[in-house]
């Protein structure tokens, strides 16, 4: 995962610990997907740098909050309560990696999904305080956009803001996804449908390299919990801003399905320079 300036808030405290921890991630990916290191000594240094993130997470997650208090940021409630939940996420990561050291699927799912996490949060979420102090308007919702076109606009976002690509939406083209991944996120509450996700094995790998940095040759557990959490932002950015139109909505977890019957579903086709996949909706 590489730093850019793009992700810097201008506050130096918060900006050097987000530095330190994409560091600090980035060298537990090494370990991770480095085969040349003994096996007794791999995992002892996943041991020392797992415990370190576990503790400078709280830190920097404790410093940031407080920084939030001190402005009278208007989303503290909200952004402290993803923090507590990454952090309990880390938390029973470990406790899993404690009874199977050895577990590759666990390692890498958790470093997957911590990947797509960590960049959605200091390039999505934390931006926000960015825009707070400057006293930016935030955006409001078009209330005449259909869902199709709400999600469609946060995949062009979160799409530029987490691979630095611009999509295009490709009419009545047709994508081959006999071979590829399918996830399924469901609506529920006072809407209820699906959202889902259909990637080319090639877009996957390309989206994957281009999030964390590494090479990837195969479509495995680390590239599927990533997609699984790009999922999840795009779903959760999408019933954010549903919520402003109808209340008591919420997601299920992703989940990656065998196959679907697209004619039950409204499309979009994705185009960039990763690849190409397809969003599917029935929200009702």
């Amino acid at each position: 995962m590489d730093w850019r300036d793009s992700l810097n808030l201008g506050i130096e405290e918060i900006d050097n610990q987000h530095k330190e921890l994409v560091e600090r991630f980035n060298s537990f990916l090494d370990i991770v997907f480095d085969k040349r290191v003994p096996q007794k000594e791999r995992i002892k240094k996943l041991e020392d740098t797992l415990n370190f993130l576990g503790e400078y997470v709280v830190f920097h997650f404790n410093s940031e909050e407080a920084f939030q208090k001190k402005i009278n940021y208007i989303n503290y409630e909200e952004h402290k309560k993803i923090h507590e939940n990454f952090t309990n996420d880390v938390i029973k990561f470990k406790e899993k990696f404690e009874k199977n050291k050895e577990d590759e699927n666990l390692i890498k799912t958790f470093s997957g999904r911590v990947a797509a996490w960590l960049i959605n949060h200091i390039a999505g979420e934390d931006q926000k305080i960015k825009n707070y102090i400057d006293k930016k308007e935030i955006e409001k919702l078009d209330v005449t956009k259909t869902y199709k076109e709400i999600i469609g606009n946060n995949l062009k976002n979160i799409f530029n803001m987490m691979f630095q690509v611009d999509i295009e939406f490709a009419k009545d083209k047709n994508i081959d996804v006999s071979n590829d991944l399918i996830i399924k996120v469901g609506v529920i509450g006072n809407l209820k449908g699906d959202i889902i996700y259909i990637f080319e094995d090639e877009n996957a790998k390309k989206l994957t390299q281009t999030l964390t940095g590494l090479k990837v040759d195969e479509v495995d557990e680390f590239v599927k919990s990533a997609l699984s959490e790009i999922a999840n932002i795009v779903s959760g950015n999408t019933i954010t801003n549903l919520s402003e139109l109808v209340s008591g909505v919420d997601i299920t977890p992703p989940k990656f399905v065998d196959k679907i019957d697209e004619r039950i579903y409204s499309k979009l086709n994705v185009e960039s320079d990763l690849g190409v996949m397809k969003v599917l909706t029935n929200i009702k």
